[in-house]
């Protein structure tokens, strides 16, 4: 079913192999520190008031201003160089998907691409973690109620029973969560294909093309699985991932040239 992408996502990720893994990893590792460094800054802005709780605050502050001054510029490069990372990676996948040369792909046009960029990434992690709260919320009612009534001593067997549902649901709505999610698969190959993107439009764009295809693309991702089981054993990392990303990046840039308004060769007119 759906062979012929992954096996064009072989022929096209040949040869260079290394070199997309090192840039998937770059953006991954960059997310890492990010997210590490705001964490860092937020308990120690934080640990104050939390050890005040505890009379183990110090009179004097405990963080000077100039260690907030510097996490605060680390975390702000970080953020950018992870934004340039991701960019410069989508751009590079889209373009091998769609046939184009990727001469000149690390290059940045214009001041705001970015910022851009950046609140693009944003938007979609917003609605992917609000899509997943939603979804849980069967879940979190169920699980709520069965820690509920622990408290008041339950039979094992109505345990065992509770315990079940819990589950199921939480797979349930995490699998409604995985198709919908799917929704936003192209709005990165949509911002990487304009000339002047944006990313509220990049998110509309993805919306309207997934339309009908997200659980086809879900599908398509789960279907990955067994390479990803199998990876730390048979096949090497750097391959997996980059054949994955490879063969996604092939599904979406065909589900875009489909779109009536605007055909394959117009999606990257002005990339070069």
């Amino acid at each position: 079913m759906f062979s012929k992408y992954k096996l064009r996502a072989k022929g096209l990720i040949t040869g260079r192999v290394f070199s997309y893994f090192v840039l998937i990893m770059t953006a991954f590792l960059l997310s890492l520190l990010c997210l590490g460094a705001v964490c860092l800054l937020a308990l120690s802005a934080f640990h104050p008031f939390v050890s005040s709780l505890f009379n183990m605050a110090d009179s004097a502050p405990l963080y000077p201003v100039l260690y907030y001054s510097i996490g605060f510029g680390a975390v702000i490069c970080l953020a950018f160089l992870q934004t340039y990372t991701r960019y410069v990676t989508d751009k590079i996948f889209f373009l091998k998907a769609s046939d184009s040369s990727t001469k000149g792909a690390y290059r940045i046009k214009g001041k705001t691409l970015l910022p851009k960029s950046f609140l693009l990434g944003v938007l979609i992690v917003t609605l992917k973690t609000l899509w997943f709260l939603v979804l849980q919320i069967p879940f979190l009612a169920l699980a709520s109620y069965f820690a509920y009534l622990l408290f008041k001593g339950l039979p094992r067997n109505i345990i065992y029973v509770f315990v079940t549902g819990c589950l199921v649901l939480f797979v349930i709505g995490l699998f409604f969560w995985f198709c919908i999610v799917q929704r936003y698969a192209a709005a990165r190959y949509f911002f990487v294909a304009r000339k002047n993107p944006s990313a509220f439009g990049s998110i509309k764009q993805s919306t309207d093309t997934m339309r009908g295809r997200s659980l086809k693309t879900a599908v398509f991702k789960l279907s990955m699985l067994p390479w990803i089981a199998t990876c730390l054993a048979v096949i090497p990392i750097p391959y997996v991932l980059t054949y994955c990303k490879m063969s996604s990046a092939v599904l979406i840039n065909e589900f875009m040239c489909r779109l009536k308004a605007k055909p394959g060769p117009a999606i990257v007119l002005g990339v070069k």
